[in-house]
C-alpha cells in the first residue's frame, strides 16, 4: 500500500511537470466514459493523439481498469491512469495526462425487464404442475426491478433441478446468461393457488354431530393443499358425522366426516346370506361398529364363528363369502 501511494505521488509529480514541457501523446480524459467489454482500454475512457507511432497505440490499447458490473460504475483520476501506464511500461516522460478530478466509467448495458422474467418464471411453474395448471394462479415477487446485463443475446435457466413437491409458496432460481456466459442468478418468490367451489362450514360442529343442510355453504378457495381430499358438493356432506370438532369457515375433507354408525359393537344382528336363490338369516352379534355400507365382523350365536358382512341397517347385515 505505502509502494503503490508513493507511486501516485511519483506520477503526480511527473504529470505536473510535463504541463511546461512537449508531449508527444496527449491523452484527454473523458468526465463519464461508456466501456464495452470488462476491460476499459484507454482509447474509451478519452481521446488519445499525437505523434503518430508505436508510443501512440500502445496508450490506446493500454487496459487502464476492470469494469466487471454494468449495475457499479468504476471511479478513477488523473494519477491512476498515469499509475496505470507506466505499470504497462510506457515511458510517461512523453506524455500529457489532461482529466477531471473525477472520472466515472460504466459498463455498455441492457436492461432486461422484469416482467419478462415473471413470464418464464409462470410458464416454468405451470408446467411443472401438470394438471389443472391452466386454473391456477400464480404470483411471483421478488423481482420487481428490471436488471442490467452486458450486450449480447439474453437467455434464461428457471428452476432447479428438483424442483419443490408442494408449489403453495416456493423460492425459484433463474440464472440469466449472456451470449452463453453466465451474467447473474436473481430469486423469484411464487405464491401457487387453486380457487375453486368447497363447502364450507357456515357454524361450528361437534365430534360426532350430524351436518344438516342448514350448516354447510359453496364457497371459492384455495384448494392446492386439500386438492384430492376436499369436498365439493353438499351431497357428500349433509346426514353425516363430523370426525372431530370443527369450526366455522372450515373447508370440509373426505376424512373430517362419516357416516353414521347404525349398528354399534355388542349389538345383536341378523345377518342375512343369499346364494343361489337360497335366503337364510342367522342371529349375531356385531364386532365392530359400523356405518351403512361399512364391512364389519359379527359373530354367529350359535356357531360362534366369527364372519364378514356389509351393514345394511341398524339392525341388519349381508353375510359376505
Amino acid at each position: 500500500m505505502k509502494t503503490l501511494c508513493a507511486l501516485i505521488t511519483l506520477f503526480s509529480v511527473v504529470l505536473g511537470s510535463l504541463a511546461s514541457g512537449a508531449a508527444e501523446v496527449t491523452v484527454n480524459a473523458y468526465s463519464q466514459a461508456w466501456v464495452k467489454g470488462e476491460q476499459a482500454r484507454m482509447d474509451e475512457l478519452g481521446i488519445v493523439t499525437g505523434t503518430p507511432g508505436p508510443l501512440l497505440e500502445s496508450i490506446k490499447s493500454v487496459h487502464i481498469i476492470r469494469v466487471p458490473d454494468a449495475e457499479r460504475p468504476v471511479i478513477i483520476n488523473r494519477e491512476y491512469i498515469g499509475l496505470r501506464l507506466a505499470q504497462s511500461g510506457i515511458d510517461t516522460a512523453g506524455v500529457k495526462i489532461i482529466a477531471p478530478p473525477r472520472i466515472t466509467i460504466h459498463r455498455e448495458s441492457q436492461l432486461v425487464d422484469a416482467q419478462r422474467i415473471n413470464r418464464e418464471v409462470e410458464r416454468y411453474v405451470k408446467n411443472m404442475m401438470g394438471t389443472g395448471a391452466d386454473k391456477a394462479k400464480v404470483e411471483i415477487t421478488g423481482i420487481d426491478n428490471d436488471l442490467l446485463l452486458p450486450p449480447g443475446k439474453v437467455a434464461f435457466e428457471v428452476g432447479a433441478d428438483t424442483p419443490p413437491k408442494y408449489w403453495g409458496y416456493a423460492r425459484v432460481p433463474v440464472t440469466l446468461s449472456v451470449d452463453g456466459v453466465v451474467k447473474k442468478k436473481v430469486w423469484a418468490k411464487v405464491s401457487v393457488s387453486f380457487m375453486e367451489d368447497v363447502v364450507v362450514l357456515s357454524e361450528p360442529v361437534k365430534r360426532g354431530e350430524v351436518i344438516t343442510e342448514e350448516m354447510v355453504t359453496v364457497e371459492q378457495r384455495d384448494t392446492l393443499r386439500l386438492k384430492n381430499s376436499v369436498l365439493r358438493d353438499t351431497g357428500e356432506v349433509v346426514g353425516k358425522n363430523a370426525t372431530r370438532n370443527l369450526q366455522a369457515g372450515d373447508m370440509l375433507a373426505r376424512n373430517a366426516v362419516e357416516l353414521p354408525l347404525v349398528i354399534k359393537r355388542g349389538s345383536r344382528v341378523t345377518v342375512v346370506a343369499e346364494n343361489n336363490g337360497f335366503r337364510v338369516s342367522i342371529l349375531a352379534e356385531a364386532m365392530e361398529n359400523g356405518a351403512k355400507g361399512d364391512t364389519i365382523k359379527v359373530k354367529n350365536l350359535d356357531s360362534r364363528k366369527i364372519i364378514q358382512a356389509e351393514v345394511v341397517d341398524e339392525s341388519t347385515a349381508r353375510a359376505l363369502f
